[in-house]
């Protein structure tokens, strides 16, 4: 008689991946007094799309600016040493690096995007592998919080994943892939 033949196939485990995703004018600029420059409604679409079912992890003044309320459908992770938010669907960190940790252990299946602030994404640069990245065609003055730029020297051009016009000027979503 003859025995079974069975197909060992390897799957490849998804492992998470940690994603950058921001709206800048054309100096790098995200925002000025906790406030947005300009909501782009395909890129907020986009930004919901992208995000949904994943890891989102915040700083203490991002989640303030969305009213301290989670973002439905998502796994919400604010970074703060001053406040502890015992909402539910909110895991508060003091250390980025043990929200890291838990993400990926906990969510390994998941993507962790980083959603903000600036001093979130500046120290965020160095974990990440992509960043998403909207564009909007205007320099904004009297702004107070940058995306790092240094990731042009890091990260490279890959994919371009949306472009229109928003009240008469232009704006660009790409995605770029960390230069190893």
């Amino acid at each position: 008689t003859a025995l079974p033949i069975y197909s060992i196939t390897q799957t490849k485990e998804k492992t998470m991946k940690t994603k950058l995703i921001a709206a800048v004018d054309q100096n790098f600029a995200l925002g000025v007094s906790g406030n947005l420059l300009f909501r782009i409604p395909e890129d907020l679409k986009l930004f919901k799309r992208l995000t949904t079912g994943h890891v989102v992890l915040m700083g203490r003044k991002t989640f303030e600016s969305l009213g301290c309320k989670p973002l439905p459908d998502r796994v919400n992770i604010v970074i703060s040493t001053t406040k502890k938010f015992d909402d539910d669907g909110v895991i508060t960190f003091e250390s980025l690096t043990t929200a890291v940790e838990y993400s990926k252990l906990n969510y390994p299946d998941k993507d962790l995007y980083i959603i903000g602030g600036g001093k979130v994404y500046r120290q965020c640069t160095g974990l990440a592998d992509e960043v998403i990245l909207t564009v909007y065609g205007k320099v904004y003055e009297d702004v107070d919080t940058y995306f790092p730029d240094e990731i042009k020297k890091e990260f490279r051009e890959t994919e371009t994943i949306l472009e229109g016009s928003f009240e008469g000027t232009g704006y660009k979503t790409c995605i770029y892939t960390k230069i190893t």
